[in-house]
């Protein structure tokens, strides 16, 4: 069975190219050498956005941080910087949103489960398609 891997902070055709601009993409290319040194199939399925927390629901982030201005004014603003910081103290000192730590985080979770609320993007479908290549299934990856 393959080794299949979500990972945010990584462009995967960086990885493949050698061309490592991140932490993530120097794991996923040490990950690679392991993998072929061991004669292992692993596949790196790349997130859109800078960072996990950028896929909780806007709707159950608001409720935690009422003055939350929205996920695309925050990944514009954020994608409109020359460098690239730690995107949640970066989210932190701009917008006063702190998802990455734990009560917060947990609230937030807690909301989207009660509301019944999904996660913003392509998340699910990132989801769908790993878990179609892990079982086996024909459905076309996203």
């Amino acid at each position: 069975m393959p080794i299949l891997v979500l990972v945010d902070n990584a462009k995967i055709q960086r990885v493949h190219a050698g061309r490592m601009k991140s932490d993530e993409e120097d794991m996923l290319q040490a990950l690679s050498r392991r993998c072929r040194q061991r004669g292992r199939k692993y596949q790196a399925i790349g997130l859109d956005r800078p960072d996990i927390t950028a896929y909780l629901n806007e709707t159950a982030v608001r409720a935690v941080y009422p003055d939350f201005a929205g996920w695309r004014t925050v990944l514009d603003s954020f994608r409109k910087r020359k460098s690239r910081p730690k995107f949640k103290e970066w989210l932190k000192e701009n917008y006063g949103v702190q998802p990455g730590t734990r009560n917060a985080i947990d609230e937030i979770l807690r909301v989207m489960t009660r509301d019944g609320l999904v996660p913003a993007g392509d998340l699910a479908d990132k989801v769908k398609g790993i878990l179609a290549e892990a079982t086996g299934a024909t459905a076309a990856r996203p």
